[in-house]
């Protein structure tokens, strides 16, 4: 199922992003493939685009292939990017990270 067609999960989305109060800044998110990443992602990126939050999120997770396809939904590539590597492994970010 993919959770972004969900009513129910995009309402509970919307309650959180409003709530937010992070503005102008870019978040790692690791673990991003995974249920608690994965959600904090999507309410990172509504944050942003229903709410004008101005929040970049690069989502961390082992495999290229999960991280494009649960994330290709998202209307705007230039607030979301990659990084494909193991948690356990040192993270060089190609951008500042706040």
């Amino acid at each position: 199922m993919n959770v972004n067609n969900s009513k129910e999960y995009m309402s509970q989305l919307s309650v959180i992003a409003d709530a937010i109060t992070l503005r102008d800044c870019i978040v790692l998110v690791t673990g991003a493939t995974g249920m608690i990443g994965s959600s904090l992602v999507d309410v990172l990126l509504m944050a942003d685009r229903e709410y004008g939050k101005n929040i970049k999120v690069i989502a961390m997770g082992r495999k290229e292939g999960k991280l494009k396809d649960r994330f290709s939904y998202a209307p705007n590539q230039d607030q979301l990017s990659f990084i494909v590597q193991d948690i356990s492994a040192p993270i060089k970010p190609d951008t500042d990270i706040d």
